[in-house]
């Protein structure tokens, strides 16, 4: 419905500032209204009045434009007349909350009467229940809102899903059969789940009651509500619609439904008949998760994005129309379906027990089975029914299962036996203590798993193509540019978390070290390209490198902390051991550690006839350096912005180094700066730094992206993965996970080396 809008001579603010002459096409790409709808919709907000800098037309725009594309409010600000990101915060806030009071008590919340809501009950719905005119369908189901991590630990305790691995929030919807939304409850923390949610609606909200009527109220809901299954019969007197749950059946039918892995016929059917009703809440919630902004939100919006999701559930009740797919055809539909209830077995169940291709089977005329599904071939004279061919194909089929199946379980069995002999070595409580780790961060996993290839071949296939030369200016560096280099890095990635002595502790549990990790990991790298010589008068650096190039990352781990960051934390005991965590930003654990390397000194550069140009100190004693984006082009950015005083020129301060830097770190300012974005090389004070390896964030978890050979490889701490990224080009088509690291993961940190 929303399309990116390009604007050339008028900004998108003025178009809607003399509404009569914009076209009907504008309104629907901006908005995804009508004009028609988006001055009905206007005229219920009354509490705006327009004035000389903005009109009411122009903040509703905005808003709707705001909540579909989740655009930062600085993006809206070039977009709408060039304000400012202030204003533009100002104006979402002020539309925001009088959208909030004058609209969405007309079409959301449960203070309506019953009877508004009888009319909203479906065909589909009334035919395959039965239900009779004074009773009403409704459908319950929660979905979440991913968050930032939070500087608050109560907070991020509290929005921390152990089922999701991530920080979220959770809405509740209500709505009826057809699709027609109730209220939008919440938020509640993460660790509430469907049934938690109902049971507390229900005790708080007296008017939802009125409506709900004990013994005329059918609710339709997932197996996430058994738990208040018998609460809502026996104490509310509903009607209760759930699809079949193990958790549920008696005992004799438990027993069973286990031994035999499989639903029955029946109760496929029954599960059947409430999910056709009950999808229609899934959808109405992927229409509301549609509005970019409602979805993986800043922790700025966390204190008002419960009023923007009801806001969006009052819009689409406002311009609703009914989510069946079925329409006219819903009765028809219907009436199939209450035709097979009366299955109660299924007469292809008796291939389950039977080893085709080893035992004789009998005879089995397809054409008798109700509703088998009926190839049909045409011919210029008449139409033939080829039931043989489809008990051919249907053999083909299941033999070919039966061997793929074989072939699958040969294979696992292999590379388990291989993972086997290859962890032999660990002890039983590391083993253990992997599997723990490996669940807690199951989130960063998803990201990481790719189809099975051997990435050595991709490397040698990426080197035929693009053979290396050699360049005189780098004859240090390509020793460590090969294939043995590469094994040996390998070898030398870190795995995620540590056993440490601390505070006079034996056996600490250091975790989440995911934030200092892989740049421990790029300090052992740069002491390979400049041989040694960056620490020769820090000693604890040279401590810790020594340590991680004998492989002993816990030893490398307790002198970072417990001699660099000189961590205070007190253990917390869990179970039988005691753990600290380095939960928390890479900056807080490691940059601002290494950031005196590379001090310098910033100097003003403004007009070239300024007094001040080049001849004004800024700053003397900076030390951070940032990436940010500037009309798509990334600039170095020191967060300095004022501009100069005597010739009122935009100040662009110049870096000019107190001491030559062996290495640099470069943090991203903002959050849209991706892996094809980064140069491969840098100049900065007339020196020439060459890319090394960076770090990206996905939630709960940081990643790192290093530069061997002029390939890059992602690392993971988790499970100490290391997998080949094809290059960002034409030549070499990429999976859906490479194009994922270098357009859609944000980096965080950018390393540079000095090119001698």
């Amino acid at each position: 419905m929303y399309e990116s809008y390009d604007y050339k001579k008028t900004t998108l603010f003025e178009k809607f500032n003399d509404f009569p002459s914009l076209s009907e096409e504008e309104c629907l790409k901006i908005t995804g209204w009508t004009k028609k709808n988006f001055l009905l919709f206007s005229r219920f907000i009354t509490s705006i009045r327009d004035n000389k800098k903005r009109t009411k037309h122009q903040l509703i725009a905005l808003y709707r434009y705001w909540i579909s594309t989740g655009s930062n409010q600085k993006t809206l600000a070039s977009l709408f007349n060039k304000k400012s990101q202030v204003q533009i915060s100002n104006y979402l806030s002020e539309i925001r909350t009088a959208i909030q009071k004058d609209f969405v008590p007309f079409f959301l919340g449960s203070k309506k009467k019953r009877k508004n809501y009888l009319k909203h009950n479906h065909v589909m719905v009334k035919t395959l229940h039965n239900l009779k005119q004074d009773e009403l369908a409704v459908i319950c189901d929660g979905t979440y809102t991913r968050l930032e991590k939070s500087s608050n630990n109560d907070f991020q305790y509290r929005s921390w899903s152990v089922q999701k691995s991530d920080s979220l929030i959770k809405p509740f919807i209500i709505c009826c059969a057809d699709g027609y939304i109730i209220d939008c409850y919440g938020p509640f923390q993460a660790s509430d789940n469907d049934a938690v949610i109902l049971n507390y609606i229900l005790e708080n909200d007296t008017d939802l009651l009125k409506i709900l009527k004990p013994e005329k109220t059918i609710l339709f809901l997932d197996r996430g509500f058994r738990d208040i299954l018998n609460l809502l019969k026996e104490k509310y007197r509903f009607k209760c619609q759930i699809p079949t749950c193990k958790q549920l059946d008696q005992t004799n039918e438990r027993e069973l439904i286990y031994k035999t892995k499989q639903l029955t016929t029946e109760q496929t059917t029954d599960t059947k008949i409430v999910t056709k009703c009950r999808f229609v809440v899934e959808k109405q919630i992927g229409i509301i998760k549609n509005n970019k902004a409602l979805d993986n939100i800043r922790n700025t919006e966390a204190g008002h994005i419960m009023i923007d999701y009801q806001n969006c559930c009052a819009m689409i009740n406002f311009d609703f129309k009914p989510t069946c797919p079925d329409k006219q055809n819903a009765v028809k539909i219907a009436n199939r379906i209450l035709k097979k209830v009366g299955t109660k077995q299924n007469e292809l169940e008796f291939l389950l027990r039977k080893q085709l291709d080893t035992k004789l089977i009998r005879p089995l005329n397809l054409l008798e089975i109700n509703d088998f599904p009926i190839l049909k071939r045409k011919t210029m004279k008449n139409k033939i029914f080829l039931g043989s061919y489809q008990l051919s194909q249907a053999k083909s089929y299941l033999g070919d299962l039966k061997k793929n199946s074989i072939a699958f379980v040969k294979q696992k069995k292999k590379k388990t036996e291989i993972d086997t002999d290859a962890e032999s070595s660990e002890s039983e409580d590391e083993k253990q203590e992997n599997h723990q780790e490996s669940k807690e961060n199951s989130n960063c996993e998803k990201i990481e798993q790719d189809e099975t290839e051997n990435s050595d071949s991709e490397l040698s296939e990426l080197n035929e193509s693009e053979p290396s030369e050699t360049d005189s200016e780098h004859n240090n560096d390509l020793e460590l540019f090969s294939d043995s280099f590469l094994d040996d890095f390998k070898k030398h990635v870190p795995k995620w978390s540590a056993r440490i002595e601390f505070q006079g502790l034996k056996e600490v549990f250091l975790r989440d070290t995911c934030t200092i990790d892989y740049h421990l990991l790029g300090l052992w790298y740069i002491s390979k390209i400049k041989k040694n010589k960056i620490f020769q008068n820090e000693t604890t650096f040279s401590e810790v490198i020594y340590e991680i190039n004998n492989n002993n990352w816990d030893k490398a781990r307790e002198a970072w902390v417990k001699k660099i960051i000189n961590f205070s934390n007190k253990p917390v005991k869990k179970g039988n051991k005691y753990q600290i965590s380095l939960y928390g930003s890479e900056f807080n654990f490691f940059i601002q550690y290494v950031a005196n390397f590379q001090k310098h000194i910033l100097i003003q550069k403004c007009s070239i006839n300024c007094i001040k140009n080049k001849n004004f100190v800024i700053n003397d004693d900076s030390e951070l350096v940032y990436f940010k984006k500037i009309n798509n082009n990334l600039k170095l950015f020191s967060c300095y912005t004022e501009s100069c005083k005597d010739c009122k020129k935009q100040i662009i301060p110049e870096i000019k180094f107190l001491n030559k830097p062996s290495f640099i770190y470069i943090q991203s300012a903002e959050d849209n700066i991706f892996l094809n974005e980064i140069p491969k090389e840098i100049t900065i004070d007339n020196l020439r730094f060459k890319f090394l390896y960076l770090t990206v964030h996905t939630p709960g978890h940081f990643l790192g992206v290093f530069e061997i050979n002029k390939n890059l490889f992602t690392v993971n701490d988790i499970g100490r993965k290391v997998k080949l990224l094809k290059p960002f080009t034409e030549n070499f088509p990429l999976k859906e996970r490479e194009i994922f690291f270098y357009t859609k993961v944000s980096t965080t940190i950018i390393v540079y080396y000095l090119i001698e």
